[in-house]
């Protein structure tokens, strides 16, 4: 955020976009061997993972913890705008939906999934990435933007979880990582100094 544009914040009224659950990318060495095809049966088996699990979309959380800080810091009203969720991320069609606030937290997953090593296909890597804009409604600028990239399981060989142990439990342990994509990129806007 530019120096002195917190300032700009305090009592002002707050909306968050909601963007539609993205999808899910499951890659597993089996289904990478079919090329094109494959590609979308990761994605299909990725999404019935995240919908048969409830593994939630790290960022409603992680838009609804920095919603928190944002309005404790600047005792910003939350107001509810736009019905149903956001189809789109064009900085245009969201000022339009979301008249009625005079500022709008977009958070919105750019990709998500799991990946096997390329040494060892029987481990797997957690990968999320989000992008963050907090948009002033009136003029239609954004006032704070960031990209945050974070995984998890980047251990090798026995360190890092096997599919099956990432889904074990109904997928507790990619939940986990959820939280814990939740927690870094927090974190990571933080040293950055974006949105508070």
């Amino acid at each position: 955020m530019p120096t002195g544009a917190s300032s700009t914040l305090e009592g002002r009224s707050l909306t968050y976009a909601t963007h539609t659950m993205p999808d899910f990318a499951a890659f597993t060495a089996g289904k990478a061997t079919f090329g094109m095809i494959g590609g979308a049966m990761m994605i299909s088996a990725g999404n019935a993972i995240v919908l048969e699990n409830h593994v939630p979309d790290p960022s409603v959380g992680l838009r609804e913890r920095l919603g928190a800080k944002l309005q404790s810091a600047h005792h910003m009203p939350l107001v509810v705008t736009g019905p149903g969720d956001d189809a789109t991320s064009k900085l245009s069609e969201l000022v339009a939906k979301h008249h009625g606030a005079d500022y709008l937290l977009d958070v919105e997953t750019l990709g998500w999934g799991f990946y096997y090593f390329p040494t060892d296909w029987s481990h797997y890597r957690v990968s999320y990435v989000a992008h963050v804009r907090l948009i002033d409604l009136h003029s239609g600028h954004i006032v704070a933007e960031s990209t945050c990239k974070t995984s998890a399981g980047d251990g090798k060989g026995e360190k890092a979880p096997s599919r099956d142990e990432l889904l074990a439990n109904r997928a507790a342990l990619l939940k986990s990582d959820g939280s814990h994509f939740i927690d870094t990129c927090e974190q990571t806007l933080a040293r950055e100094g974006v949105l508070i």
